[in-house]
């Protein structure tokens, strides 16, 4: 038997570690939207999970429908919904869509690496922001009435 054998797991996971890093490391744009996403998360918020999105889904009808048009997602939390459209705007900005359900007003946060910026929700559950930048986004929604929601981060545009 020779020396490897007798490793304690947890030192061969760290040496292992060290090798990937040095040979196959993270791209940076990774490395920092995972920064991002851990800083924001918060123990009091439900998360919730990203259930349907337009771009993986509808991959087996895409001999049957035209390409392009609007990437829809939906987020469920046990409280609520979060419906999103997102259109490309100028083809380097996105116009979000959005719909809370059941409806209720309230505020959504819309987290991104360049920028964190709050939106009114109306009573019927809708909101809309407009010119966001491509990248990495995530939802925090305060309903009236429900537990703070933030949803899963997804790439837009």
């Amino acid at each position: 038997m020779n020396g490897a054998d007798h490793a304690n797991p947890d030192q061969l996971l760290e040496r292992l570690a060290a090798i990937v890093d040095i040979v196959d490391p993270p791209p940076p744009q990774v490395a920092a939207a995972a920064r991002d996403a851990f800083a924001s998360r918060s123990i009091e918020a439900e998360l919730a999970e990203l259930v349907y999105d337009s771009w993986l889904d509808d991959r087996a009808l895409a001999g049957v429908r035209t390409s392009g048009g609007p990437r829809r997602l939906t987020f469920d939390a046990p409280e609520l919904t979060l419906e999103v459209q997102v259109d490309i705007v100028d083809g380097r900005t996105c116009q979000l869509i959005g719909q809370v359900v059941p409806p209720r007003p309230g505020i959504v946060e819309v987290r991104h690496a360049e920028r964190s910026l709050s939106v009114s929700v109306d009573r019927l559950g809708r909101f809309s922001v407009e010119r966001l930048p491509p990248g990495h986004i995530s939802l925090r929604c305060r309903a009236e009435g429900a537990l703070t929601v933030d949803t899963a981060w997804v790439v837009v545009c």
